[in-house]
């Protein structure tokens, strides 16, 4: 478990700047996402180690809100923290706020080649409610477009 405080909050301008240690891909869309929660649209929450994010989360308001469910996406822990219990801190922190928001579940998908952040789901109450297809696209370092598909599971909870 994590021995030092971790502070969960939402991001700054400084804190994206920060997440460098994130991979090319999930990277380029840290900005576009900040501006959606600049927005409110959506909460960006970032854990912090001192003044170091090591954790960020997006809870998406809109997106599921006809079934009264937040949906989060975008979730990472620095890779050399991870199994520490960050990711169990900011999934409460973040099922917190989609309560304090007036909705009664959340939903998230997992990639099936991630069955590390599955079980942590299932082990918070999550439960599978079918298939997911996650397709995103991003630019690669010699400037093309790369088509990214990834299938999962669509899994939610109840928060109420």
């Amino acid at each position: 478990m994590l021995s030092v405080p971790l502070v969960c909050r939402t991001a700054t301008p400084t804190d994206i700047e920060r997440l460098t240690w994130l991979d090319g891909p999930s990277l380029q869309h840290v900005t576009t996402d900040f501006a959606r929660a600049q927005l409110g649209e959506v909460s960006y929450l970032i854990g912090a180690i001192g003044d170091m994010p090591v954790a960020k989360l997006c809870i998406d308001y809109v997106r599921r809100s006809h079934e009264s469910a937040a949906y989060l996406w975008t979730f990472a822990v620095m890779p050399q923290l991870r199994r520490l219990g960050i990711g169990k801190i900011m999934m409460r922190v973040a099922e917190q706020l989609v309560v304090d928001g007036g909705f009664n579940f959340m939903e998230l998908a997992v990639n099936n080649d991630n069955p590390d952040a599955k079980r942590l789901y299932e082990r918070l109450g999550y439960e599978v409610v079918g298939d997911h297809l996650d397709e995103w696209s991003y630019i690669d370092t010699d400037g093309n477009s790369v088509e990214v598909r990834c299938p999962g599971k669509l899994l939610r909870k109840a928060l109420t």
